[in-house]
């Protein structure tokens, strides 16, 4: 949801922009492949009944994993928790799953390629949400935009990434005029 609303911004307010990194996001083409089921099945399971944190832990975890993160156990936990015990809301996760949908279904591709700061547009080649394709055809349509394929990365940065991804986004941001 991340990138789409930092297109929002871009588009609608380029004056505040400088530049403009774009991860794991489309442009709100609703002819791109959709998500994968399995993928689409977690984010659409409702947390469990309670307060319990590592309940709700063990929720997110199988969540991260179906989203393609390569971490292990013991940090997805880890990450899981801090989640939990910072801040949690499932009625608010419900309304983001809602904005989501409505925003990858809201085609912004007309107003994307009039985008005129630099742009990475950073995607995992193995993105189980939104779909490489998205990825590809963002940079496509947005004029000069670099894509940013990170072989092996889901719809997680998972902690091997972590470098290439944050590279990838300075790189961009030093471009900026």
């Amino acid at each position: 949801m991340g990138g789409a609303i930092a297109q929002l911004l871009t588009i609608n307010h380029p004056e505040k922009v400088k530049s403009l990194a774009s991860l794991m996001a489309s442009s709100g083409n609703p002819n791109l492949p959709p998500a994968e089921e399995s993928a689409m099945k977690a984010m659409g399971t409702p947390p469990p009944n309670t307060t319990n944190a590592d309940s709700l832990a063990a929720y997110l975890v199988n969540i991260y994993k179906a989203l393609g993160t390569l971490d292990g156990d013991a940090i997805l936990k880890e990450r899981a928790l801090l989640n939990v015990n910072r801040s949690w809301h499932p009625e608010g996760a419900t309304r983001q799953v809602a904005a989501v949908l409505i925003g990858d279904n809201c085609d912004r591709r007309e107003q994307l390629a009039k985008i005129k700061v630099p742009v990475t547009i950073i995607h995992g080649d193995k993105d189980p949400l939104v779909n490489v394709a998205a990825g590809k055809e963002l940079a496509a349509t947005i004029p000069q935009a670099k894509l940013l394929l990170v072989q092996g990365m889901g719809h997680a940065v998972s902690n091997k990434y972590v470098k290439t991804v944050a590279d990838g986004i300075i790189a961009n941001a030093r471009s900026a005029k």
